[in-house]
């Protein structure tokens, strides 16, 4: 692990019921307690100075149903498997364009015949393994039938409750520019789109090229997360605390929200996030423009744990990099998603080069 410290996040949690046909909201407005502080305590940890395995960059993790974990290495385009105790068990998957092989590998899942699935970047697709590392059936995203003049690319994808969700887009030229339709998405178990949870479109026009940061980044592919019924929950916009709750079918159920005053970006979040958009602008042989935002989106995450409680991960209440006295905090609401309360960690050093680790609390929530 590169970070020195521990991020500093707002971590808010609501319960959502889906009692009610009619998009219903549910604003959240003050704590119902007072904030409760928790220690955490590591179970493990995989890599570091006396490892003799390589890891190259770990972003992405599943679990099967044993327990063991699942990293995705993206540098090194492929999967250590982890024991719930901490021991390597085997690593699966390898850089190639051959059965199982992976070269932009974006995240990995484990689906319900008991393989592995990586998220190729593009063109969209799941590369598929056994639990033990044999090759299986690649899954084209979208279906085996490409469509003419355009691609699809993936970045995120998860399979719970009977549910399989992806987050891509399709990319296609128009007269002077190129349309780009950005979507959250239900697929079969053939990689077919079935429904469509949220989406967004925009048009690039190469004449007068300018890359607007929110209309790229818009909620369907900040931040999502599935249920244990299989229920879909997905950020509503760059700017605003608020995540759609979608039934497995489709439809919307609750918006869950709250008043939450964003921060400006820190000096750093600002030079990394030009020099993303530099990056891009090289490749391109004609003028390029910028609309950066002053503030980091507010949902930075999502997760939803077995009970059915929605974990909101915030970046706008302080910066991503904390300083070692201070702390983060979760918040809790009760199943109408109308009242919560604050939890709070003090945050922790962690050296250079450490490794992965995971962590636990013996606090109830």
């Amino acid at each position: 692990m590169s970070s020195r410290l521990v991020p500093l996040v707002v971590l808010l949690l609501a319960v959502v019921s889906a009692t009610k046909a009619e998009p219903v909201r549910a604003p959240h407005t003050k704590p119902a307690e007072p904030p409760r502080t928790v220690e955490l305590r590591e179970t493990w940890r995989f890599g570091g100075a006396d490892c003799e395995t390589l890891l190259g960059t770990i972003t992405e993790a599943d679990a099967d149903r044993d327990g063991n974990v699942y990293l995705l290495d993206t540098q090194l385009c492929h999967v250590h498997v982890i024991s719930p105790t901490g021991e390597l068990l085997r690593t699966i998957g390898g850089p190639g364009e051959g059965p199982g092989e992976s070269q932009q590998p974006r995240d990995v899942v484990i689906l319900p015949d008991d393989t592995v699935g990586l998220l190729e970047l593009f063109p969209a697709e799941l590369v598929r393994l056994t639990l033990d590392g044999e090759p299986r059936p690649t899954l084209t995203i979208g279906g085996a039938d490409p469509v003419e003049g355009g691609f699809t690319s993936a970045s995120n994808c998860s399979h719970r409750g009977g549910n399989f969700v992806v987050t891509g887009q399709r990319l296609g030229p128009v007269e002077g520019g190129q349309h780009r339709h950005m979507y959250l998405a239900g697929l079969d178990q053939h990689g077919k789109i079935v429904r469509t949870y949220s989406e967004a479109t925009m048009t690039l026009d190469f004449g007068d090229l300018v890359f607007v940061e929110r209309e790229m980044n818009p909620g369907c592919q900040l931040a999502s997360a599935l249920g244990p019924d299989g229920r879909v929950y997905v950020t509503a916009a760059w700017d605003r605390y608020a995540v759609e709750v979608h039934a497995p079918g489709g439809e919307l159920e609750r918006v869950v929200e709250r008043a939450f005053a964003n921060r400006p970006r820190t000096a750093d979040e600002l030079r990394r996030i030009n020099a993303l958009f530099d990056a891009s602008a090289r490749n391109i042989p004609f003028p390029v423009g910028r609309e950066i935002e002053p503030g980091p989106a507010v949902i930075a995450g999502l997760s939803v744990d077995a009970a059915g409680r929605l974990w909101v991960c915030c970046t706008a209440a302080a910066p991503r990099i904390a300083p070692p006295a201070s702390c983060s905090a979760t918040t809790s609401s009760d199943r109408g998603g109308t009242s919560w309360r604050a939890w709070r960690w003090p945050a922790r050093e962690i050296p250079s080069g450490t490794g992965w680790s995971s962590w636990t609390t013996d606090a109830s929530c």
